[in-house]
């Protein structure tokens, strides 16, 4: 959507004396303050922004990577979203359940931000160096200097003409200002909220030490205790390094012009399935951090695709179609079996609606396969394949049953695919990227990873078994993808496959490992450190302190040992410390792509981004 602004302007700029001769003519040169409105302070969106500019030629090919990978150098070793992610737009007013008489509670803040009313701009001519008159909307303000950019708050509307005079010649040059607005959303699963990554990660001293029992001794010990990492919203793991973040950021600060401003909500949430996209689904029981801000601490009481509907229709207007059954002829595959059970979502009418999605990012589909259960089955030792639902799936899943899985798809992803249609209108497939999963299970020659524990002895009970990975990753090449593929094309959605097609992934597996990293301990976290009370007294291999969750690896994916150090989910299960630890570690985001791989995903994405919103009409509703 095209929005032409105007209203009020009020001056920022540093007063200067005018010359004495008549300045001359320029054209007027403006700019959005803060093209990606997420981020509330505009501060922010300028480190990326010039992040991106000192990129080279070369590294623009990769520019989300190539900019992550300098944030991360200078931001080390908490990351650069730690001092950000307590400063975003809080969206949660679309969590809660609707009033009993089947209306949002969307207030009009959410509103404004999904739609917004204003956006701020400089405004300057860089030619004129003297005193000046702005003229918008039919209002007049000197500026002392008008080469000194002049801040402006202009509203939504037409197209709108700017004039400058100086004191000696009216409408000395004039312009037209109009913001490119774009609306990003991102759905999914923990691929699309960016598990395994928080915000800021937790910390470390050498001092503290967890003892769990006389069999599991010498554990780190986050410093302080009560202090959890930190997310922007903690039950779904949701991180500010999601690659659908990532996209809609870089769409902000790579207009040139600075005239496109991009509004941005992402509701993956870690755990969800394609049913979770219709139904309640919360994430993580996880106790919350004594630190957590309002957004991170929400309670959802909505399915991703009902908040969506909030999102887009006018306060008051969302409402419960029951018109339209979303589990008719019983396609969903809901686990429950015997009576049938009716799927509704939200919705308004086209009317009703603030505004479209200009670019929706959906990443869904592993966990109806049981990835959990894929994963585990290829990293749990042999004799722990017993334990029941260890992951909160049976880690006895191998690919014959995900296999056996696979038939759930059609109906699952077409009833999706109609849903979305439903929430954003029937041109809506022509914006819906569908998101593939990059490979895992290679190490830095593109070969298959061996069997062992390297990355995965954070306890006994990890093993990687080479084998069993190799056979996981046949399947997801064989039968995951093409099924993704296909239900793309029946949907009329376009499918990221260059995070598999181009080999990005081949060379940064899971098992990955680079020779600089090996020669330090720390940086490879190859081994995990342990703190030992006897012989060489101490912690070993490294101290848990010198860990750099966020710091450049060959590896592209969390091992056990990486998500324990940068995570560090706990919960007050009782279970056998052992056991308990082997789970947190894997709830801690183990098995997911790093900050680089969700980099390298959306640079992946990012062709059919830009595509896609060149193919935009010039306005829409």
């Amino acid at each position: 959507m095209r929005i032409a602004i105007f209203i009020t302007i009020f001056l920022v700029s540093i007063p200067t004396f005018a010359t004495a001769q008549d300045p001359p003519t320029g054209p007027i040169v403006w700019q959005l303050q803060n093209p990606f409105r997420y981020f509330k302070q505009a501060a922010h969106t300028e480190e990326h922004r010039k992040a991106f500019l000192t990129l080279t030629d070369q590294e623009k090919a990769e520019p989300v990577l190539s900019a992550e990978r300098r944030l991360a150098a200078k931001n080390s070793p908490q990351g650069w979203a730690a001092a950000v992610f307590e400063h975003v737009v809080d969206e949660a007013c679309w969590y809660a359940h609707p009033k009993e008489t089947g209306t949002t509670k969307s207030s009009e803040p959410c509103g404004e931000y999904i739609k917004p009313k204003t956006h701020a701009i400089w405004l300057s001519a860089p030619a004129i160096s003297g005193k000046c008159t702005w003229r918008v909307a039919g209002q007049n303000i000197s500026s002392p200097n008008c080469n000194v950019p002049t801040a402006a708050t202009v509203a939504s509307g037409a197209k709108t003409e700017v004039t400058l005079s100086t004191p000696s010649q009216v409408d000395v040059t004039k312009d037209t200002i109009e913001v490119d607005d774009v609306l990003v959303v991102g759905l999914g699963d923990s691929f699309a909220s960016g598990d395994g990554n928080p915000d800021r990660p937790v910390s470390f001293k050498d001092r503290r030490v967890m003892d769990y029992d006389n069999a599991t001794q010498g554990y780190p010990r986050r410093a302080p205790p009560e202090r959890a990492a930190g997310w922007v919203h903690r039950t779904c793991h949701r991180s500010l390094y999601s690659h659908q973040l990532r996209v809609a950021l870089q769409l902000a600060i790579e207009d040139p012009n600075l005239h496109r401003s991009v509004t941005f909500v992402g509701l993956g949430c870690t755990g969800a399935t394609i049913l979770d996209m219709f139904e309640l689904h919360t994430g993580r029981n996880e106790p919350l951090s004594t630190d957590d801000k309002p957004h991170s601490s929400r309670k959802l009481g909505l399915s991703q695709l009902s908040i969506l509907s909030h999102m887009l229709c006018q306060p008051n207007a969302a409402k419960l179609d029951k018109a339209v059954d979303y589990n008719v002829d019983e396609r969903l595959k809901l686990p429950q079996e015997g009576k049938h059970q009716t799927i509704n979502i939200y919705g308004c009418g086209v009317n009703e609606r603030l505004r479209n999605v200009d670019l929706l990012l959906l990443t869904i589909s592993g966990n109806d396969v049981g990835f959990s259960g894929l994963v585990a089955n290829a990293s749990l030792k042999n004799e722990e394949l017993v334990l029941p639902e260890l992951f909160g799936e049976d880690p006895r899943i191998n690919p014959n049953i995900a296999r056996a899985y696979l038939k759930r798809f059609p109906g699952r992803l077409q009833a999706l695919s109609e849903a979305l249609i439903a929430v954003m209108g029937q041109d809506s497939p022509s914006r819906v990227i569908f998101g593939a999963y990059p490979h895992m299970g290679f190490n830095e020659d593109g070969e298959a990873c061996s069997s062992g524990n390297r990355g995965f002895d954070v306890t006994n009970i990890w093993g990687l078994n080479g084998k069993v990975i190799a056979e996981t990753e046949g399947f997801v090449e064989t039968d995951l993808m093409p099924a993704m593929a296909k239900a793309a094309q029946d949907a009329r959605w376009s499918f990221v496959t260059a995070v598999r097609t181009e080999g990005k992934f081949r060379k940064h597996g899971i098992c990955a490992t680079g020779k600089e990293e090996d020669a330090n301990a720390a940086w490879n976290n190859s081994r995990f450190p342990r703190y030992r009370y006897t012989g060489s007294v101490g912690w070993a291999p490294y101290k848990p302190d010198q860990f750099m969750p966020y710091k450049t690896r060959q590896r592209w994916f969390r091992t056990p040992n990486d998500a324990f150090m940068t995570t560090h989910y706990s919960d007050r299960t009782k279970i056998l410390p052992e056991l308990r630890i082997t789970s947190w570690s894997a709830y801690s985001g183990a098995f997911h792509p790093t900050t680089e791989g969700q980099a390298a995903i959306a640079d992946a994405t990012m062709k059919l981004a830009r595509e896609i919103l060149a193919r935009r009409p010039k306005t829409s509703p």
